[in-house]
């Protein structure tokens, strides 16, 4: 199980790591848009927040995040 999901959550860095290499045309502009966009997923995806705080408006974007599903499986 844990080998899982340790893939699980390589997989999930990967992808972001292609996501920020497609936007991107430079490595100085990979290094601003990669923690703008990290922040966020990290904070939605319970790493900084708990679930209960999360606004309920916001709170189905919770349940589609991979980085969730990978950190707590």
């Amino acid at each position: 199980i844990a080998i899982g999901i340790t893939e699980i959550l390589t997989q999930t860095v990967v992808s972001f790591g292609y996501l920020i290499s497609c936007i991107a045309s430079s490595v100085q502009m990979a290094l601003a848009f990669g923690p703008t966009l990290l922040i966020p997923l990290m904070l939605f995806g319970g790493l900084f927040l708990n679930n209960g705080t999360i606004p309920v408006k916001i709170m189905f974007r919770y349940f589609f995040l991979a980085l969730k599903q990978a950190l707590f499986v």
